[in-house]
């Protein structure tokens, strides 16, 4: 039996929400491009693609914790608001930068200002869905979340990149973003505000409660494996940092041609996010994620291969599909197993393991660039991730057995060994 998948969006609290995280997504995927296609532009050389990624993940590593644990004290809401207005800033500066033509040096501090806002708005949007929807809706929710966000993803780099490829003109696009985030703001400024949970005796303080988040996650094996899984597959596997290079240099498609690739990965994406929002519970989810990060890096090595663009489209619409899996599962149980008082500090764990390696692995993609080549350093990447699977397929049997993924917040899910 299929789920009621449209019901969600008749009601109207969740529509607007799930409005405002799409116009916030085609503005973060505007502003993406258009950085990516900026600092590639400017200095020619896949290690400066590197440089961002690590620019852009030094403010998780050094705040991560701490917007956890402030998104679980304080009105995550507000905290959406006013860091949303605050990437704004950013924003700005990066249009300035990029109307004047000023060095690459000043774009790479505009982004670390934008990635340290950031590290605190992503704990607190990614936990607004439970104010918005029943625990019973929640994997539908995600679906629809997961949905919005990869047609946002569609839709923003191919316009990004006609825009880009139209003039030559980058500062169009951070303009767009700049409307766009401004809509956002208000979209979640319109939520309803909700008090945090008081704290509990049992609660940490300090330090010792920011890291909490690691000390609940080591108690749900499975749930770590899942969030682990997927930072090693972006690490290792992810070629997203080098699409420019590969656009230009191997593919020799240009920036409207980089619009339509980064924009494959997406497409195959959303329409995995569509069939998946329309099916009853999986039964298998385990064995899933773990089939689906495989494929991963089997797409990831065809990329790497590839010579012609449409062989390169199709491996990155599959890569695209297959992550949509591991993004649903993992997002679901991060809903379904972590008890809402505590959701803010396990949360910043998931983007310190899977955020961060997004940048990191477009730090590591383009150091790997330099020393073994494009193809090359992509291909094994692609390699990496399936021995990974491999291993967490091995050594962690409470993910390979898991098969349920709904129950109750804060609970062990279904596996084999509890049937």
């Amino acid at each position: 039996m299929q789920s009621d998948w449209l019901g969600l969006l008749r009601q109207p609290r969740f529509r607007q929400f799930f409005l405002t995280r799409v116009a916030g997504s085609l503005a973060g995927r505007f502003l993406f491009t258009g950085i990516a296609w900026q600092v590639f532009h400017q200095t020619r050389d896949p290690f400066a693609s590197g440089v961002l990624g690590l620019v852009e993940i030094i403010p998780v590593l050094a705040f991560a914790l701490v917007a956890g644990h402030v998104c679980d004290r304080y009105d995550r809401r507000a905290i959406a608001v006013i860091t949303r207005l605050g990437m704004l800033i950013a924003s700005v500066m990066l249009l300035v930068f990029a109307i004047l033509k000023l060095p690459v040096s000043l774009v790479l501090l505009a982004v670390g200002i934008l990635a340290t806002i950031r590290t605190f708005y992503s704990p607190a949007i990614d936990n607004l869905l439970p104010r918005v929807v029943d625990e019973k809706h929640y994997r539908e929710a995600v679906s629809w979340l997961s949905l919005g966000w990869q047609s946002a993803s569609v839709i923003g780099p191919v316009l990004a990149g006609i825009i880009i490829g139209s003039g030559g003109h980058v500062w169009r696009v951070y303009i767009i973003e700049i409307v766009l985030g401004l809509v956002t703001a208000y979209g979640y400024a319109q939520l309803p505000k909700v008090a945090p949970e008081p704290p509990q005796e049992t609660d940490e303080q300090g330090w010792r409660s920011a890291l909490e988040g690691f000390s609940f996650l080591r108690t749900r094996p499975a749930l770590l494996a899942a969030i682990s899984l997927d930072l090693f597959a972006v690490l290792l596997g992810g070629a997203a940092a080098l699409l420019p290079a590969f656009a230009d240099t191997v593919l020799k498609v240009g920036p409207v041609g980089l619009g339509w690739l980064q924009a494959s990965v997406n497409i195959g994406a959303l329409m995995m996010s569509a069939y998946l929002a329309r099916q009853p519970e999986m039964k298998q989810a385990g064995p899933a994620m773990l089939w689906a990060v495989g494929g991963f890096g089997v797409a990831t090595i065809g990329f790497a291969l590839s010579t012609n663009i449409w062989l390169s489209a199709l491996c990155l619409f599959t890569l695209g599909a297959l992550d949509a899996i591991s993004v649903v599962i993992r997002s679901t149980m991060l809903l379904v197993q972590v008890p809402n008082r505590m959701r803010g500090r396990v949360s910043a764990f998931n983007d310190l393991f899977v955020g961060a390696s997004n940048e990191l692995g477009g730090f590591e993609s383009g150091l790997m660039a330099r020393w073994l080549g494009l193809i090359r350093s992509v291909a094994l990447g692609g390699v990496m991730t399936l021995i990974v699977v491999a291993g967490t397929a091995v050594w962690v049997p409470s993910l390979r057995n898991l098969k349920r993924m709904e129950g109750t917040s804060g609970t062990d899910l279904t596996t084999d060994e509890a049937v």
